[in-house]
């Protein structure tokens, strides 16, 4: 194992006066590269293969190093039914030391693995399955111990793409290339510096990536996360001006004091690891900060989308200490690791309270990777908590008090615990669900012109825990198996108003919806400006509604917003409204289509579109609210379908805000408007008959081509053939056996076929059907 092995056990004994500083090098060369990294990982791993294994998690981004986690368990080879914790040593690459603390812990973990004291090691390795990833940055780590640049940052993505690694060893910052790893997250990514951007005093250091994991790094370390769902994490880094040193900091007090639902047991454990760390100074312990900015950092992300309660750690008093300080260091930030390993375990005198238990399939006893919700500790911040998909576990660490447990999975009755006790000692008491399938139909059916012509559209199918879009081809034909509920049907056709259905899915059914061909009443793509519009508030003065250049993600030009280049102003209601009323008066049907994005403060401010019919005396909401963060465009929609026939129909786009946490707004483009005087009527669901059924036969009358949509309920011989008014057969469609569900047959009459009546038969098992049909050349 060589001189890092040897480096590590005396530090584990705490002996630490053989260590000397380099002055030589601007990097002391006892801080790890990336080979030495390796070779002790590898050592260690060669030693205890049963407990320790190296996993390559991904590839940096442009030299493509391996990204190594190290995991460590007592059954490291299998995926078990235990808390998962993680350590990340460094993320910026001129930030060494927490490299360092990781290699430490797997060291000091692995000497001592059988011993419960002064550290509870064996019941650490029984318990919990630990992942430690020393550098998640490996091409910017080699990049500072290569001594290409000591203050660089980042990682060497090739930003504007000439081939060659620009950066500079002028002082700090002034590097092109490369991205913040730890400004690429997804929550609040976008208060992140743009590229190139010069302000303060460490120009272009702190470039947030062309979108959300944008970086191979942070791909890695999310699909991980995803898979994991780590119940803690911590990250080390070390504050290169010393404003950060020596800090715990943890998901997040923003403006106004808003906080997480989680933070009083965020805040208590971020106070306890805090004050196990002891300043190198002596005397005192690491400060404890709930995060201030939000700015795409990795532990308020993992919290927000994977529930990981996470740290941040600014570990010594700079970056790149001699290693006599850095051992110093190291050893001061073991106990707040090990801290937050007993709490994951329950071990020791501290707060275990936990919510946890598993969700399985009643029938089968398979485990469900269900969505579980605990109302007093939810917030539109929160993405959905789901349970772990190989052993139907969720896991929630929380105060001392009562709570309400609530789980719910596609295709399943939810189902709700209230009033369950979170036990502040002891261990956690589990409260298993055992949920009942949803009985699946089977919704088929076409879409359809006025003539009966198939139409191709987009399909989005919305119901309880189930979000689907379907794109319907030319054919027309729609398929699909959903569990039995109430679904609401959009259907999204650029030549025709968009259609709205509700239906009632209890049994399978065969539906045909027509669509009806479009008259455009209102457009505007905004490239002119807000000619069209009145831009208007409730405070006329705070109204800053313009238009901007679309993003690289929109291939319009210009884009109407609230805000244009710049966040949307506190505490505002403005909206923008079509300035000629809409004359549906003779409108049958109307819709409202439109491309937008967002990007809101969840649960504080929103948008809608709402429409008035009393000259703008009062208004309701027909689209939204959107009060997300979502920075990809798509189509917005609203039915206009009971306003017809009214000749003042009045609409406007409509934002507001609170006090505070002000983000990106609305970008609106492509509003449209589109109705038609013929109102199509809703196809009644019908079940499937005993024998079969013939929905369709279309055109009727027909010059060349008949269309036949059957549906069978179960396989079975059928013909299906034409005869004249004088009970000949002039032809043979189809014979033979059918399987059960929908076909589609084609009758192309022969040219020397006469015009008249005719009668189409179907023969099935037992039944027999003839519907006339209609022939003109």
């Amino acid at each position: 194992m060589g001189k890092t092995m040897n480096c590590r056990l005396v530090l584990l004994s705490f002996i630490l006066a053989g260590f000397l500083n380099s002055t030589g090098a601007a990097i002391d060369p006892q801080y790890h590269n990336n080979d030495e990294i390796y070779a002790e990982i590898l050592a260690w791993q060669q030693l205890y293969p049963d407990t320790v294994r190296i996993d390559t998690i991904g590839y940096s981004h442009e030299d493509e190093l391996p990204i190594w986690a190290v995991k460590i368990s007592d059954n490291v080879h299998q995926d078990e039914d235990e808390p998962t914790v993680l350590f990340v040593g460094q993320v910026h690459a001129e930030e060494l030391i927490g490299v360092e603390i990781t290699l430490a812990m797997i060291s000091d973990i692995m000497e001592h693995r059988f011993q419960y004291n002064p550290y509870p090691y064996a019941v650490w390795l029984q318990t919990l399955e630990i992942w430690i990833i020393p550098t998640l940055n490996p091409e910017g780590h080699q990049v500072v111990m290569d001594e290409w640049d000591v203050s660089f940052r980042k990682n060497k993505h090739d930003c504007n793409q000439n081939g060659i690694f620009d950066y500079s060893t002028q002082g700090v910052g002034n590097d092109s290339d490369g991205v913040d790893l730890n400004r690429n997250f997804p929550l609040n990514w976008v208060h992140g510096d743009p590229y190139l951007c010069s302000t303060g005093n460490e120009p272009f250091d702190y470039f947030r990536g062309f979108w959300p994991l944008s970086e191979s790094e942070t791909q890695a370390l999310w699909e991980l996360g995803e898979r994991e769902r780590f119940s803690f994490s911590i990250v080390w880094h070390s504050s290169r001006t010393g404003n950060y040193s020596e800090k715990v900091f943890y998901p997040w007090e923003w403006e106004d004091g808003k906080t997480p639902p989680d933070f009083e047991v965020i805040d208590s454990l971020g106070i306890q690891i805090a004050y196990t760390i002891p300043t190198l100074s002596g005397g005192n312990y690491y400060q404890p900060v709930p995060s201030g900015t939000a700015k795409g950092n990795q532990h308020d992300s993992f919290y927000a989308y994977f529930g990981t309660i996470g740290f941040l750690i600014e570990a010594g008093p700079g970056i790149q200490s001699p290693y006599q300080t850095a051992l110093e260091v190291i050893s001061a930030n073991l106990p707040g690791a090990y801290h937050l390993l007993n709490r994951a375990c329950g071990y020791g005198e501290m707060n275990h309270s936990q919510l946890s238990g598993k969700v399985t399939d009643i029938e089968t006893g398979l485990p469900l990777p269900a969505t579980v919700t605990i109302p007093q500790l939810d917030s539109p911040f929160l993405k959905t908590r789901t349970c772990d998909a190989t052993h139907g576990r969720y896991r929630r660490y929380v105060m001392p008090s009562t709570y309400d447990v609530e789980v719910r999975m596609r295709g399943y009755y939810p189902q709700t615990r209230t009033g369950i006790f979170a036990n502040p000692s002891g261990p956690p008491p589990y409260y298993d669900f055992a949920l009942t399938p949803k009985p699946v139909h089977h919704l088929s059916g076409e879409v359809q012109s006025l003539g009966g012509d198939p139409l191709p559209c987009t399909l989005f199918i919305f119901g309880e825990d189930v979000e689907d879009t379907i794109l319907v081809s030319t054919d027309g034909q729609i398929e699909v198996d959903l569990p039995e509920g109430e679904y609401r049907l959009v259907f999204d056709n650029a030549e025709c108003v968009v259609r709205n259905d509700v239906i009632n899915l209890d049994q399978d059914l065969y539906l045909i919806f027509q669509l009806s061909p479009s008259a455009i009443l209102f457009f505007d793509d905004f490239e002119s400006g807000l000619e069209q519009w009145i831009a208007d508030g409730t405070n006329p003065y705070l109204v800053r509604w313009g238009t901007e250049a679309a993003d690289s993600l929109w291939p319009g030009g210009m884009v109407a917003t609230e805000s244009p280049d710049t966040t949307y102003l506190p505490e505002v209601e403005n909206w923008i409204e079509i300035a000629e009323p809409l004359n549906l008066s003779e409108a049958a049907t109307a819709s409202v289509r439109f491309q937008h994005w967002y990007y809101f403060e969840p649960g504080y401010d929103y948008a809608q579109v709402e429409v008035s019919t009393d000259q703008g005396d009062n208004w309701e909401v027909i689209a939204g609210p959107y009060w997300g963060q979502d920075i990809g465009w798509g189509t917005g929609y609203a039915s206009l379908n009971d306003y017809c026939g009214l000749d003042d129909v009045r609409l406007r786009w409509l934002i507001s805000t609170d006090a505070s946490m002000n983000e990106q707004g609305w970008r609106i483009d492509n509003v449209e408007v589109a109705a038609s005087d013929t109102l199509v009527s809703d196809t009644p669901a019908v079940q499937l008959p005993r024998e079969y059924a013939l929905y369709s036969v279309y055109p009727n009358p027909f010059n060349s081509s008949l269309t036949i949509l059957l549906n069978l309920p179960y396989d079975q011989v059928t013909n299906v053939t034409v005869w004249d008014v004088a009970g000949r057969q002039v032809a043979e469609i189809y014979q033979g056996n059918l399987r059960k569900g929908q076909h589609r047959f084609t009758w192309m009459a022969p040219a020397s076929q006469s015009s008249g009546i005719y009668l189409l038969k179907i023969d099935g098992r037992e039944k027999s059907e003839i519907r006339k049909i209609i022939y003109l050349k």
